[in-house]
């Protein structure tokens, strides 16, 4: 883990993630679940050179995590 962020429930888990992106580097290996998946979220990640990310899928979904070698633009 390289950094962590909370607070009141008010702010959103996907706004405390944005919070974090600034302290991604392109040599980390991202893991996150379904509930980070938009859009912006996705492309501030790559804007910050990450090469690789894994999502877990929806639930529903055969539960297994999704890898992706490059950024998802």
């Amino acid at each position: 883990m390289i950094r962590a962020a909370f607070g009141p429930a008010t702010k959103g888990e996907t706004d405390y993630a944005h919070d974090l992106v600034g302290h991604l580097t392109s040599d980390i290996l991202l893991l996150a679940d379904r509930a980070f998946d938009s859009n912006e979220l996705l492309a501030d990640i790559a804007a910050q050179g990450i090469s690789s990310w894994c999502a877990l899928p929806a639930s529903g979904a055969r539960r297994s995590w999704r890898c992706c070698p490059t950024a998802p633009t």
